[in-house]
């Protein structure tokens, strides 16, 4: 593998961890939003800016709203924020809806300097933690549609990756021990080698 190549795959690595971090602070902090939007892709180009209707009419979306498309693994974390500092410049958040419609005209009007993404738009997702319950809403045609299945998803998926980065991690700590053991064994089979070579020990053979 070039360098080139290498400072590629540390950066991927680097922006996945960052990510995790993101979505496990999101799922288990205190009262966040999180915003997920398609990942460019040209196959999920028939999901992009559609509402549930038009997803239902293509056979995509089922009417329980099971959608098999519409699935963590096909949606990017852009940006994670607050909601203590949204209610904090907007007044009257007290329903789920009302906080809905506030994130909606956030990320069209007022968007954040960091903010990356798009303006907030059919299609997307927005995930809700509030007093310690997660809920993710599809930003459709007109309004908000809850997607209990895609919340099921991200926390078994969130779950599951942060097993596979301490098994990952435990695996490279076994290594290097193993490694540092075979290199103290080495070295105390240099230092024997060398401590025959030794004057006084010649000296105490010959006795």
């Amino acid at each position: 593998m070039s360098e080139k190549q290498r400072a590629a795959e540390n950066r991927d690595m680097a922006d996945k961890k960052k990510n995790q971090v993101q979505e496990t602070a999101l799922l288990s902090g205190t009262d966040k939003y999180g915003i997920y939007q398609l990942k460019d892709d040209p196959e999920l180009s028939r999901l992009r800016f559609k509402g549930t209707w038009s997803l239902k009419q293509a056979g995509i979306l089922k009417e329980n709203t099971e959608a098999v498309a519409i699935k963590p693994e096909n949606y990017d974390l852009v940006y994670v924020g607050d909601l203590s500092e949204l209610k904090a410049k907007t007044f009257g958040l007290d329903t789920v809806e009302d906080t809905l419609h506030a994130l909606f005209e956030e990320f069209n009007i007022y968007q954040p300097g960091d903010y990356t993404g798009h303006p907030l738009s059919t299609g997307d997702i927005v995930v809700l933690r509030e007093d310690g319950k997660n809920t993710a809403h599809y930003v459709d045609s007109t309004d908000y549609t809850e997607m209990p299945h895609f919340i099921r998803m991200l926390e078994q998926e969130t779950a599951l990756k942060w097993q596979k980065t301490d098994r990952i991690q435990s695996e490279g700590r076994q290594i290097r021990k193993e490694s540092l053991r075979e290199k103290l064994a080495g070295r105390k089979d240099l230092m024997a080698d060398e401590g025959k070579n030794h004057p006084a020990q010649k000296q105490e053979m010959s006795l």
